[in-house]
Parts: C-alpha cells; structure tokens; sequence
C-alpha cells in the first residue's frame, strides 16, 4: 500500500511539472494536447519560421488559436508569431570594404585642422591599406582597439546605422 502511495504521488508530481511547462493562451482556455506550445520553445528549423507577411496581423485576428478560421493554416505557415518556435535571429552582415571618397575625407580632416593651424593631411595608399585592414580585422573580431604595430597615429570610429547609407568621412571627423 505504501509503494502504491508513493508511486501515485510521484505520478501526480510528474503530471504537475508536466502542466506547469505547458503554455495557456491569454483567454484561459486549456488547449488540446496537439497545439500546447512549450514555454522553452526552441528556435523554428532552418528556414521554418514565419512564411509570409501577414502572419502578425493573422495572429491578432485570433487565427492562431484551435477552432478558429483559418487555425490548420496560419499555425503551418506562421509558427514563429503563433509562438511554437522562436524566430532564428537575423545574423549580422559579414565586414567589408566601403568605398570612400578620398577628396572628401581629407577636406573633413583638414578643415579641423586648420582650426588649430596645423599643416594639412595628403593621401597615403600605402597607409591607408595598412587602416583599411586593421579596419576589416578590428570589425571581424567584434571590437575596438588600437593597432599595436602603428606608429604613424589613428583615429578609430565605429557606427552603426539601420539604414545600408555607409557612415561618411565627415561624420567620423564630427564624432572626433
């Protein structure tokens, strides 16, 4: 009788922690087994996320909910708004050379040096290889530091922007 109780009693437990990781929809309605999203949802498979554009709006229509229209559908095509998945995270672009206007960036820097009566700056290739490596290192690795190997003196800048306008030469010289 004894081993009878406890084995009911760790059934119950069992059966409670199962329950308690399961989700409820805002409305209090208890879902079919089927449809039960886990509160640890996983990331959606490759290319499983949402499959069109409307799926947010759907999902405030009430659609991903059992018995509703539309229900078979939008749970198919939208699993990530309808909260069976999470959406995979967009991964950031890859590092890469920006073409600058070389005219532009030495009458940004020079303008501030006049300021101060200092001679101005003329183009270097040869330097300006040397930053636009370190430049791409530096973005590569995700942070922020001078060269150890330059003597010649730098100016970092970083930005980050939502639109895809690169930032300009004459923004950086601002920020400095």
């Amino acid at each position: 009788m004894m081993a009878l109780k406890t084995m009911m009693k760790f059934l119950l437990m069992a059966m409670l922690s199962f329950v308690c990781e399961c989700r409820y929809p805002k409305n209090g309605l208890l879902l079919p087994m089927n449809s039960w999203a886990i509160a640890k949802k996983g990331l959606c498979p490759e290319g499983g996320g949402d499959k069109n554009a409307g799926c947010r709006h759907w999902k405030k229509l009430g659609f991903c909910l059992p018995g509703q229209n539309y229900y078979q559908y939008v749970t198919k095509t939208c699993p990530a708004s309808c909260e069976l998945c999470q959406a995979r995270p967009t991964p950031p672009p890859k590092p890469h050379v920006v073409k600058v206007n070389v005219y532009e960036c030495l009458k940004a820097h020079n303008s501030k040096r006049t300021l101060h009566r200092a001679r101005p700056l003329t183009w270097d290739s040869s330097l300006a290889r040397e930053a636009q490596d370190w430049a791409l290192d530096l973005a590569t690795r995700k942070i922020m530091e001078h060269s150890p190997t330059n003597d010649d003196g730098e100016n970092l800048y970083e930005s980050s922007a939502t639109s895809s306008k690169p930032a300009t030469c004459e923004e950086a010289v601002e920020a400095w």
